[in-house]
């Protein structure tokens, strides 16, 4: 099944908007995406792409507490245009319209979650599961909506566990149904991967993770999303000579992007402090510490949980082995 918009020139449009989004530079993604919508205004696949890279550019940035909010307004405004539009709708066109809603429902629940929104989360999810079921019930060869059956179904299965340890976990579940959205087109196919990667990590299967991820980045080396996969692997394997180089990796990337990208450049640094400690390397340590330290951090990205443990650790390294306290 492919997608909306047959036309050369649409097509150029769209690798344009791909070619940058691979690049994850979502300031060209969107400018290619607005020019394209001055030709073609009704389009829904350029209406989802919107979604779509908002979407990618919270999640790499991990500006879900700061933007969510903001990302759940506006994904409640194109999910209404898109219900009017179905109105008028049948056949392939009626079910991309379908697939598009069950996407943004599923992307709103992800947001949601990551922000502690557990109530509507539960009910978007739910929401956008039923409807991908439907449609791959009677599209079987669908496979892009199958990276929206595991995903959302998975991490609201991961949520709940939090609160009833004894949920049936999915995790088996979910690596099956993924891998059938890995022959789906771009930008699925590429999110599946990623996706695949995690629940494979939660499972323990830390190898086969490793594999996709190091496949995926000899086509994109600087992607941030798979560097970061394997820098988590390496130091949860203890390969902590090769956590440091990733670790490296993360913050050198985090630095090159505009506008910098804290969370990498946090989460990166954490890695190499952690790993230099393990090994004995303390003055690696303290140059990592350093070179993220004499940074104004801003407030807001120091409240965000999973950088506030990071950073944490990183100061408390930092006096440790410096004897200099900082606020």
């Amino acid at each position: 099944m492919c997608f909306c918009g047959n036309s050369q020139d649409y097509k150029i449009y769209r690798d344009s908007i791909f070619s940058a989004l691979k690049r994850q530079n979502y300031l060209s993604a969107n400018a290619h995406l607005d020019a394209a919508l001055q030709i073609y205004p009704d389009n829904m696949e350029l209406w989802y792409l919107g979604f779509a890279i908002e979407q990618t550019r919270i999640l790499d940035y991990e500006s879900y507490f700061i933007e969510g909010s903001n990302f759940i307004s506006e994904s409640k405004n194109l999910k209404k245009k898109f219900e009017i539009k179905l109105k008028s709708l049948k056949d392939t066109d009626e079910v991309f319209c379908r697939f598009y809603l069950a996407n943004i429902l599923g992307g709103m629940s992800i947001i949601q979650a990551k922000t502690n929104d557990w109530v509507d989360a539960a009910k978007n999810s739910r929401q956008a599961v039923a409807e991908l079921k439907n449609l791959v019930k009677s599209n079987p060869d669908f496979s892009a909506a199958y990276l929206g059956i595991g995903m959302f179904d998975y991490y609201m299965n991961k949520g709940i566990k939090k609160f009833i340890p004894f949920v049936q976990d999915k995790s088996l579940e979910a690596i099956k149904t993924l891998q059938k959205a890995l022959s789906a087109d771009y930008p699925f196919n590429d999110a599946a991967k990623s996706s695949l990667c995690w629940v494979l990590i939660d499972y323990g299967n830390f190898r086969k993770a490793d594999s996709i991820a190091k496949a995926t980045l000899q086509a994109y080396p600087n992607h941030s999303a798979f560097i970061r996969i394997r820098a988590y692997i390496a130091l949860w394997s203890n390969n902590y000579t090769l956590a440091n180089e990733l670790g490296c990796a993360m913050v050198q990337n985090a630095e090159s992007r505009s506008p910098l990208n804290w969370s990498d450049l946090v989460s990166g640094t954490y890695i190499m402090v952690y790993s230099s400690t393990n090994t004995g390397n303390i003055e690696d340590a303290l140059a990592a510490c350093d070179n993220l330290l004499r940074r104004d951090i801003p407030k807001e990205f120091k409240e965000i949980p999973s950088l506030n443990k990071n950073l944490k650790y990183i100061l408390e390294t930092h006096e440790k082995y410096s004897g200099n306290k900082r606020k």
